[in-house]
């Protein structure tokens, strides 16, 4: 149980890290104005609906690669059943993702988008999660017989 929690939240702080990362990259390339902090839910809306499409495609890319770094590393560290360790923390992600997207004004392109990200990242990260936990527990077994 102890192994199954350290996988999830591992997976689930490396995939924040990525996430972070692109949503810097970003911030970087599309600066937000002075006083950004201090706007009005108006005013921030109005900001967001003048982003060009590019930032946003960033941080679908973020919301891939950090959903599928988190599928990889929680299955690959898995002791048992890598796939459902996936499923969880791209869930989780998808979760937060949705939370995101009502909360704070998107394009409605992200939202219908969103979805197939998480999805095509958990297929891809259990994938290789999975064989990487089968690698691991085949080198253990025969390490330790």
């Amino acid at each position: 149980m102890l192994r199954s929690i350290v996988a999830l939240l591992a997976g689930l702080l490396s995939g924040v890290i990525v996430i972070l990362a692109f949503e810097f990259a970003s911030n970087t390339l599309f600066p937000p104005p002075a006083g950004f902090l201090q706007f009005s839910p108006a005013q921030f809306a109005h900001y967001v609906q003048q982003l060009p499409a590019m930032a946003f495609v960033l941080v679908l890319l973020g919301w891939f690669f950090g959903a599928a770094d988190a599928a990889i590393l929680s299955a690959w560290l898995a002791p048992q059943r890598p796939l459902w360790h996936a499923a969880i923390v791209c869930t989780i992600f998808l979760l937060m993702a949705a939370i995101n997207l009502f909360t704070v004004p998107h394009p409605f392109w992200m939202v219908l988008v969103t979805p197939f990200i998480y999805i095509a990242a958990f297929l891809i990260g259990s994938a290789i999660g999975k064989r990487l936990n089968a690698r691991r527990q085949t080198s253990n077994s025969t390490a330790s017989g």
